[in-house]
């Protein structure tokens, strides 16, 4: 009995044998639900690594804004910061230092009525200490950066150029392949 006289369309041959394909999607392309969960998940990434630098910028201002607000308030104070006050003792050491510091002339007699060798080593290795100190706070430090050299190249050093060349008399077109070793000899 025939399906073809109720308007239904009947099938040609038996189909395909065991194992045999005949179309679809090939072997390991993705569906479309597996690309559209991927997109969404890159999606869901980029948004995160974006919200995490906001905040970081956020606390950054913040920290800086209550920074510039203890500077303010330090100021409306009269109260000085820990390195002014370093900065101040430097200078009393320093001036005590001199004080005492031995002024010796030619014939080798201290011109200093003050001059005393051990007070001025006591209160020029106070100086030198405070200094020591303050001085992160006054210049900037320098580090060493480490540059790396580029990796090694996988074809044992060369590299291969593909030229057009072209020529200016009759516009023919010659393509020309080169590797480092034909240019180096």
């Amino acid at each position: 009995m025939s399906l073809q006289g109720r308007g239904e369309i009947a099938m040609a041959g038996k189909g395909s044998a065991p194992g045999e394909r005949r179309g679809g999607r090939a072997k390991g392309v993705k569906n479309l639900h597996v690309l559209e969960r991927e997109i969404v998940q890159q999606e869901i990434t980029k948004t995160a690594h974006a919200l995490r630098r906001e905040e970081s910028i956020r606390r950054i201002e913040r920290d800086a804004k209550m920074a510039a607000q203890v500077l303010r308030e330090y100021a409306a104070h009269g109260k000085k910061l820990a390195k002014e006050r370093l900065d101040e003792f430097m200078e009393l050491f320093v001036g005590r230092a001199a004080h005492y510091q031995p002024r010796p002339d030619k014939n080798g007699k201290d011109q200093n009525p003050t001059g005393n060798e051990a007070k001025f080593e006591k209160w020029a290795l106070h100086a030198v200490d405070v200094a020591h100190k303050l001085a992160p706070y006054q210049s900037p430090t320098f580090r060493a950066i480490v540059v790396s050299p580029p990796p090694p190249s996988q074809n044992g050093g060369k590299k291969r150029f593909t030229l057009t060349i072209v020529d200016n008399h009759n516009g023919r077109v010659m393509p020309a392949e080169a590797t480092t070793d034909d240019l180096d000899g």
